[in-house]
């Protein structure tokens, strides 16, 4: 049995002893694999279709024998399926950000803001509560299992503030006119 991430090249090979001429078929969930008579069979750039059950049948003049069933897994590297959007909203105020990857589980998750991991954000949501001007910026996230990894697109989140009187008017005495 053999796991392969999706793309990679995988090979069966098979050996047999007896009289010569041995002849190898190759066999697959579907049954005979055209072409695949020799002592080894390779599947270049493997994909999910190629997942499944193989073995390989020896025959001489005397008879036959098969191998044992050999199961091919092949796993995918993540995509992102679902991203949140950019939002703006008020300072102090809480917002969270989302992300689905689809891939061969596990799936682990970083989240980056402004180019830097965020440390402990290792989900695929994130929740800022409470935020202020300086969580303003680029948030993204990068979905990961043993096949790669893949990266959302940057989401951006602006900041509001209240309005702050930053200016007294002063008192004033004026003669009328």
């Amino acid at each position: 049995n053999s796991t392969v991430c999706e793309g990679s090249n995988i090979s069966f090979t098979t050996s047999a002893t007896g009289t010569s001429p041995i002849h190898y078929q190759g066999y697959g969930d579907n049954g005979i694999i055209a072409g695949d008579t020799g002592v080894q069979y390779q599947i270049s750039n493997v994909d999910t279709s190629d997942e499944g059950n193989y073995y390989c049948k020896a025959t001489n003049l005397c008879g036959s024998d098969s191998t044992n069933i050999a199961t091919l897994y092949v796993n995918t590297s993540p995509t992102i399926s679902y991203q949140s959007s950019g939002s703006a909203i008020c300072e102090g105020r809480s917002t969270t950000f989302s992300i689905t990857a689809l891939g061969t589980s596990p799936i682990t998750y970083q989240w980056y803001f402004a180019g830097n991991s965020i440390n402990g954000a290792t989900n695929n949501t994130y929740t800022l509560n409470s935020v202020t001007t300086s969580d303003a910026g680029n948030y993204y996230c990068k979905a990961t299992n043993t096949c790669g990894n893949a990266q959302s697109n940057n989401i951006n989140l602006t900041v509001n503030q209240s309005p702050s009187i930053t200016t007294q008017p002063n008192n004033a005495t004026k003669c009328v006119g």
